[in-house]
C-alpha cells in the first residue's frame, strides 16, 4: 500500500505524523512524502527519517497546493492500494491493515475507516456521524444502498484499490480549496459499478484541529469555496445520494459555520453563508431536513436565506441556539421546540431532529436488600417536554440481554441539584429492580440496559453515568455474594474492591445546624447557610450511603448531603424556596 504526505510548513508536526505511520500495523507499505516547496524544517524531518526507513520515499516539488501535492505522490507511488494522509495528522492501530484485508476478501473500490478529531490539548471527539456511519462493518455496499457513505467527505482515512483510481481517471482539483469534496463524490459513483465501499470500524486516523487551518477560517471567501466544492460535488450523485448529501451537509457542517456568525464573524460571511444554504436547500424536499438538521439551526437558516443578516444576529445573540431556553411540546406526535423564525417571529414549533434526543441516563443510587438490589436511575430524552414516558430495562452481559427487569417509577425530583432542563424530567426517575438470584457465578461484569419511551420516540442505552454525589458512584458489596454494584462506568462486577464505611449513620437539620451522627453521639456538626458547600473528615455508614443523595429541609434552608470524591460527606445547602423555583428549567 502506498502511502501519500503532502507536506508544506509543518515541521511542528511531521515528526509524530511519520512515526505514526512507521508504526501502523501494515508493514508492506511505502510512505510517499511530498515536499510542496515547504519553507520550514519539514523537508529535513523527512529526509531523517528517510534514512532510517527504506519505505519512506521523497517527492520534491515547486510549491503548487494540496491537491497538486496529492497527484504527484499518486503518480509516484507504486502499490497495489493507495491512501492519503495530511502531515499534521496521525494515525493508530491496525486499521490499514484490516482494511486491505477486507478488499482482497471482497473485491470492493475502496474502503473507509473512521477518524476523530484531535484537539490542541491533546483531547480526541469524534463527530456523531461519523460514530453513526460506522456503528456496524459493512461489505461492498455503495451510495445507491447506503447514502451515509457520503458523510465522510475527506481524502483520507480512505484505502483505495490503485487499479480503481487509475481506471476512473481520478486526480485532486488544482488550486483550489476543500478539493476534497469533489473526489469523494466522484469516487462514490464510480464505486457503484466497481464494486462498492467496505465499512471497516476500526479508529484509525486523528484528524488534528488547528485554528490557522483553512477549515477554521471564517472569510466570505473561504466559506464561498467550501459551498461551492460542495454544490459541484452533487453534480455526479444520482438524485437519491444527491438529496442525503445535501442534508448531510446542512445538518452536519453548515450549523459550525452558523456558530461562526454568532461569534461575530463578517457581514460578508454571513451573507454567502445564506446564499450556500439556500441553494443546499434547494437539493432536499419540504420536510426532509427535519430528519437530521437540528431545530435551532433549521430557524436560523430562515433568517440567512432571505438575507436577513441583522435579523439573524438578533437571533442568535438572543441564545437562539440554546435548545433549552425555547419552550419544548408535542405537534402531531413529534417533540417539538418554539423557536423564533424570519415568518414567525413570535415562535413557530419545529420538529427536534433525531439526533436531538438521545437518552440520558444516570445511576443517582443503588440500595442493596437481602433479595435484590434496586438501582435508581434518571433517564429521559433530552430536550423532549412531555409527561408521556414509560420505561424498560435489562441486565446485560456484554451485548448480551440476559433478563428483562421490573422497573417502577420513583417519585423522587433530582432537577433541582443536577439540573433538569425541562420540567418533565423530574419525573424520569425510574427503579430498576435487579434480582440477587441473577447474580450467577459466570462472574463476568453485568450491566444495565435502559430503554425510555418519551413523547412517542424510543431510545436505549447502556447506564453508565452516575451522580457522583449519590451511592451509585461508590463501590457497594451485595451481601455475601462476592458481587458488588456501582462505580463508574456503573457495573455489577465481582472481586472488587468496596468503598470504604464509616460511623455516620444518620443526619439531622435543625433550623441552619447540620449534625451528622454516629448513633446517639454527634460525631460533626455546622451552621449552614444558602449558597453554602462544605465537606466533613466522616464517612457514612453503610446503611446512609444508601440514601445519598439525601435531602433535608427547614424553614431556613435546604440541604443536599451527598458523597464526596474522597468519600466522606458533603452538604450542598439552598435557599428554601419551593422545588420549581430551586429549579432552573431551560439552562443547563
Amino acid at each position: 500500500m502506498s502511502i501519500v504526505v503532502p507536506v508544506y510548513a509543518v515541521e511542528d508536526y511531521l515528526e509524530r505524523c511519520l512515526v505514526s505511520l512507521r508504526r501502523q500495523g501494515l508493514d508492506d507499505v511505502e510512505i510517499v512524502v511530498v515536499d510542496d516547496g515547504s519553507p520550514d524544517g519539514s523537508l529535513r524531518i523527512a529526509q531523517r527519517h528517510a534514512k532510517k526507513d527504506p519505505r519512506i520515499v521523497i517527492v520534491q516539488q515547486e510549491n503548487a497546493g494540496l491537491g497538486a501535492a496529492r497527484n504527484a505522490g499518486v503518480a509516484a507511488a507504486t502499490g497495489e492500494f493507495l491512501t492519503f494522509v495530511d502531515s499534521d495528522d496521525e494515525v493508530r492501530g491496525p486499521g490499514y491493515a484490516l482494511a486491505v484485508t477486507s478488499l482482497r476478501t471482497s473485491g470492493a473500490a475502496f474502503a473507509v475507516l473512521p477518524y476523530t478529531r484531535l484537539h490542541a490539548s491533546g483531547r480526541t471527539a469524534q463527530p456523531a456521524w461519523i460514530a453513526d456511519l460506522y456503528a456496524t462493518p459493512r461489505v461492498a455496499v455503495d451510495i445507491t444502498t447506503y447514502p451515509q457513505l457520503l458523510v465522510h467527505a475527506t481524502a483520507w482515512s480512505k484505502v483505495y484499490r490503485r487499479s480503481f483510481w487509475d481506471e476512473g481517471g481520478f486526480s485532486f482539483p488544482v488550486g483550489v480549496l476543500y478539493e476534497d469534496q469533489e473526489v469523494t463524490t466522484q469516487t462514490h459513483a464510480a464505486a457503484i459499478e466497481a464494486g462498492g465501499v467496505d465499512v471497516v470500524p476500526v479508529l484509525t486516523y486523528l484528524w488534528r484541529v488547528r485554528e490557522q487551518s483553512i477549515t477554521r477560517e471564517f472569510s466570505a471567501a473561504t466559506i464561498e469555496a467550501f459551498l461551492g466544492a460542495v454544490l459541484r460535488s452533487l453534480e455526479v450523485l444520482p438524485v437519491p445520494a444527491r438529496r442525503e448529501r445535501a442534508r448531510q451537509v446542512l445538518s452536519n457542517d453548515v450549523p459550525h459555520y452558523v456558530r461562526a456568525v454568532a461569534r461575530g464573524a463578517e457581514d460578508a460571511f454571513a451573507a454567502a453563508l445564506g446564499r450556500g444554504v439556500a441553494a443546499l436547500l434547494a437539493e432536499t424536499e419540504p420536510g426532509e431536513l427535519a430528519l437530521e438538521c437540528p431545530a435551532e439551526m433549521r430557524a436560523a437558516y430562515t433568517w440567512l436565506v432571505a438575507g436577513d443578516v441583522a435579523g439573524a444576529r438578533a437571533f442568535l445573540d438572543g441564545e437562539g441556539l440554546v435548545v433549552a431556553t425555547h419552550d419544548g411540546g408535542v405537534v402531531d406526535g413529534e417533540p417539538t421546540i418554539t423557536v423564533p423564525t424570519r415568518t414567525h417571529p413570535e415562535g413557530e414549533p419545529l420538529v427536534l431532529s433525531q439526533r436531538q434526543t438521545p437518552l440520558d441516563a444516570t445511576a443517582l443510587r443503588a440500595v442493596v436488600g437481602p433479595d435484590s438490589v434496586d438501582v435508581h436511575v434518571w433517564g429521559y430524552l433530552r430536550h423532549v417536554e412531555s409527561p408521556d414516558l414509560s420505561s424498560r430495562a435489562w441486565l446485560v452481559r456484554g451485548e448480551q440481554r440476559l433478563t428483562e427487569l421490573t422497573v417502577a417509577r420513583s417519585d423522587e425530583k433530582p432537577g433541582d441539584r443536577l439540573r433538569a432542563t425541562r420540567a418533565c424530567n423530574d419525573e424520569a426517575v425510574w427503579v430498576v429492580t435487579v434480582p440477587v438470584s441473577e447474580l450467577d457465578a459466570d462472574g463476568a461484569a453485568l450491566r444495565l440496559e435502559l430503554e425510555v419511551t418519551h413523547a412517542g420516540r424510543t431510545r436505549t442505552a447502556v447506564v453508565e453515568n452516575v451522580d457522583a454525589g449519590g451511592s451509585a458512584a461508590a463501590v457497594q458489596p451485595v451481601g455475601e455474594t462476592g458481587w458488588t454494584v456501582g462505580g463508574a462506568p456503573f457495573r455489577l462486577e465481582r472481586d472488587r474492591e468496596p468503598s470504604a464505611v464509616g460511623p455516620v449513620d444518620h443526619v439531622v437539620l435543625d433550623g441552619a445546624a447540620l449534625t451528622l451522627r454516629a448513633g446517639p453521639a454527634a460525631a460533626a456538626s455546622t451552621n449552614v447557610r444558602p449558597g453554602s458547600v462544605e465537606s466533613f473528615e466522616e464517612r457514612p455508614s453503610a446503611s446512609l450511603l444508601a440514601e445519598l443523595p439525601l435531602r433535608l429541609r427547614s424553614d431556613q434552608v435546604v440541604v443536599h448531603v451527598v458523597l464526596t470524591a474522597t468519600g466522606s460527606l458533603g452538604v450542598e445547602a439552598r435557599e428554601p424556596l419551593p422545588h420549581e423555583q430551586l429549579t432552573v428549567y431551560g439552562t443547563r
